[in-house]
């Protein structure tokens, strides 16, 4: 299984075993594409394998020694490892991460409030509004 996966990108994706591994994985950065004895430096994969093994599609490979495993680094800078076949590789998406400047003329202080609340009702958490 190829990986999809390249250094220093940030992804979205859900795993395989979200009642082990949590189900979806936010802004993860790839710090490193690497081998069981590299990935057994961060946890014990065998321990983990048997726990998520049971959630993984028929057929996949039962040894996690033959597995890549990737280091990410998660938005609160944790580092953390899962074994490729754990991750529902139909779901990977690059983050791409855009800077967007709006102008609004004509507008009052009271304005700049609703256009803060307004998004942060759209899930934006990481703005800047200013009155110019």
């Amino acid at each position: 299984m190829p990986s999809t996966f390249e250094l220093g990108t940030t992804y979205n994706f859900n795993t395989l075993a979200p009642a082990i591994l949590g189900s979806n994985v936010k802004n993860a950065t790839v710090l490193g594409i690497i081998d069981y004895t590299t990935a057994s430096n961060y946890i014990t994969p065998e321990t983990r394998h048997v726990d998520v093994y049971p959630y993984l599609p028929t057929g996949t490979v039962n040894d996690p020694k033959k597995y890549t495993y990737i280091l990410f680094k998660s938005e609160s800078n944790v580092k953390f490892v899962l074994g490729l076949p754990w991750i529902d590789l139909a779901t990977v998406v690059q983050v791409v991460s855009l800077t967007i400047n709006v102008t609004v003329n004509n507008a009052s202080t009271g304005d700049a409030n609703r256009i803060r609340d307004s998004l942060i009702l759209l899930g934006f958490n990481s703005f800047t509004v200013t009155i110019a």
